[in-house]
């Protein structure tokens, strides 16, 4: 709270009146006593306004709307931030970028579309794809998108995990050394390997992940065995019927084949009884036939315990004894899986399902949502974190509540006048320049603040409040920078008067531009809470000497960015101009004033007439406006105690009037 003191001297020709007119100076200090009863009054109707609205105002209902606030921007958020983040991290990964990662984010948003889910989710699975493969693929980008599409599909089959359909697929294809140069033809490898794989789950016991796990044992060896993948599958699902589930059912498939292949390099003792037995050994290691006529060849030793033993060993002769009696249903299961399309019939099913189909309205949402997203180029994510401040802060309003009560103890009337006396007596030894006064004024002071810690709390309440109000009513000339020492509550603040501000330019643009036009205008707009309190900040920086060029050049920079983007109002300009205008030279009473603030003539010379009558005493009744400002420049005290000390401040300030009273008498005289 400031104070404008207003002193107005009448100079006649006798200046001795000037000495005595000094000495009632002092007197004009009781008027402070005035001024501390109307700041009791401001105070007292401030927090009967602040009591009134704690009474009608549920601060509950407050955090309620500001957590809906919040969390709508957040949602409008999420879906354009998650997807950024992953193709962000796609590019890193593969060097691809420009108009490649803008065509693989496309496809990310088409897969999102049509089969349900998060775009965000299909470009991890691309990642995924690229890690487990090579990050090659994304240099073809419609590659990549089959592959994709392949992902999603099967992930339908597997209750819409991706991670696992991806998995599962590209386990396949790394177990069977599919090759990856050219990346079209292995994205239609990568189909036919899915639809085989989900033909056998249809028509076996192993599931999916099964299959998986199993394929990771065996795949290489049946690869390296020259075996197909369909007919890989059919021995894995005759297995999983006879208890040989997952990896142990692929250990199983491929120690059998280990063992066939040995062919001649079996031991002597092996070969010899297998020839009796009437084993075809050249049939049972072609690797140009398939698997089931190998495993025919040893259907003369089904009943030969011993030998199933001998040749397999303890541990994998119950296997070999399922594959070699599955021979018929090896052989029926590889050609039902064999060129189906059943993948894609079973997602077509499994999508049809209420679930399905919500989640692909929800994709269609989220896909107008990353829409907005990059029509703001990633602005909104500044709404998201002003929202989450504002959380922050509404979660503290129960402290508002609280402090209800410090707003009732200071509004009480005996309590005010308690406080604003020990004021009012404080600048009452001031006036009067008594030490002793002073310090007992100081220890009552500091006595009551003592005993009753709420005041402190007052003052501090108190001392926020102004401060927020002051930086409130200048927040066009440098309110904004006061605000953002405040942290959060003042980035808060800063947010509602930009807001404020710029609503009609926003209002114009929903209007004028469309839905995208005015959030493109909402970005814009908050994009200015951060650039106009560093404008600001430059601004004040640049009176200090040396940083004049550097700060200046800054915030100049600044004010041009804003103004390309629209964000410097006429209200704005119109304060800046009566910044620079509002300083007025001193005038002398009936001088006309120019535009440069110098007498000027009316035309007929009455101008020059007026200041010729002042200069020379032509007036007889002659009034001198003197404008005092930076009278003393350093005052130098050096008295023994406060009395001695209040004595020479003030002969010192009567000698600097009298000099400047004295210059002004004789240009009058």
């Amino acid at each position: 709270m400031s104070n404008l003191f207003e002193f107005m001297f009448k100079i006649t020709s006798n200046a001795q009146a000037i000495t005595a007119g000094m000495d009632k100076l002092n007197a004009t200090v009781e008027k402070i006593e005035h001024s501390a009863g109307d700041m009791d009054k401001t105070f007292k109707k401030a927090f009967n306004d602040i009591q009134n609205n704690l009474k009608t105002i549920k601060l509950s209902s407050i955090i309620d709307q500001v957590d809906r606030v919040a969390g709508a921007i957040s949602s409008v958020n999420k879906p354009g931030m998650d997807l950024s983040t992953s193709m962000y991290d796609l590019s890193a990964m593969t060097g691809v970028a420009g108009d490649k990662l803008k065509e693989i984010e496309t496809y990310a948003r088409k897969s999102a579309k049509t089969f349900g889910g998060s775009a965000a989710d299909g470009a991890e699975s691309y990642k995924l794809i690229l890690g487990q493969l090579t990050p090659e693929i994304a240099k073809v980008p419609a590659a990549l998108d089959a592959m994709g599409k392949s992902v999603a599909v099967t992930s339908k089959l597997m209750r819409g995990d991706q991670v696992a359909s991806t998995e599962l697929l590209t386990t396949a294809m790394n177990q069977y050394q599919v090759s990856l140069d050219d990346p079209i033809a292995a994205s239609e490898e990568m189909a036919r390997m899915m639809n085989v794989m989900a033909a056998a789950a249809g028509e076996g016991s192993a599931e999916l992940p099964q299959i998986k796990q199993a394929l990771e044992q065996a795949g290489m060896a049946a690869k390296g065995a020259n075996v197909s993948f369909e007919e890989t599958n059919a021995a894995l699902q005759v297995l999983d019927k006879a208890g040989k589930k997952g990896s142990e059912g692929g250990v199983a498939l491929r120690n059998a084949m280990a063992i066939m292949s040995q062919g001649r390099f079996l031991p002597k003792d092996t070969q010899k009884a297998l020839r009796a037995a009437g084993v075809d050994m050249v049939a049972m290691g072609n690797r140009s036939l398939p698997l089931a006529q190998r495993l025919a060849a040893l259907e003369p030793v089904m009943k030969d315990s011993a030998l199933m033993t001998k040749l397999f060993g303890m541990e994998n002769q119950n296997a070999a004894r399922a594959l070699i009696s599955g021979i018929p249903e090896i052989e029926r299961l590889t050609t039902a899986i064999t060129g189906t399309n059943t993948a894609y019939e079973q997602a077509a099913i499994v999508m049809e399902s209420p679930l399905e189909k919500n989640k692909r309205i929800q994709a269609q949402i989220d896909d107008f949502k990353i829409s907005l997203f990059n029509a703001t180029d990633g602005l909104i994510g500044y709404a998201d974190v002003l929202g989450k401040v504002a959380q922050d802060v509404a979660a503290l309003s129960p402290l508002l509540s609280g402090m209800a009560t410090v707003f009732s103890t200071l509004a009480n009337a005996q309590k005010r006048a308690a406080f604003f006396a020990k004021v009012s007596s404080v600048w009452n030894a001031i006036a009067a320049g008594a030490t002793s006064l002073w310090t007992a004024a100081q220890w009552q002071l500091n006595a009551a603040m003592d005993a009753n810690p709420v005041g402190a709390i007052i003052l501090i309440v108190m001392a926020l409040l102004t401060y927020i109000s002051y930086a409130i009513v200048k927040w066009n000339e440098f309110g904004a920078a006061m605000l953002v020492v405040l942290g959060p509550l003042g980035y808060l603040i800063n947010a509602i008067m930009t807001l404020k501000k710029h609503w009609d330019s926003i209002t114009a643009a929903f209007k004028g531009e469309g839905i995208l036009g005015g959030i493109k205008r909402i970005g814009q707009v908050l994009l200015d809470i951060v650039l106009y309190p560093l404008q600001q900040i430059l601004e004040l920086l640049s009176n200090i000497p040396g940083l004049g060029g550097l700060a200046g050049g800054g915030a100049e920079k600044i004010k041009s960015l804003r103004a390309s983007m629209d964000l410097v109002t006429p209200d704005e300009a119109k304060k800046k101009v009566e910044e620079q205008g509002g300083i007025k030279q001193p005038t002398l009473p009936g001088v006309a004033v120019g535009k440069d603030g110098k007498p000027a003539s009316d035309g007929n010379g009455t101008g020059t007439k007026t200041n010729e009558a002042i200069a020379t005493g032509g007036t007889k009744n002659t009034q001198i406006t003197i404008n005092l400002k930076d009278l003393i420049g350093i005052l130098n005290i050096s008295g023994k105690d406060f009395k001695d000390s209040a004595n020479q401040m003030k002969e010192q300030s009567q000698d600097a009037l009298l000099r400047v009273l004295a210059s002004a008498n004789t240009s009058a005289g």
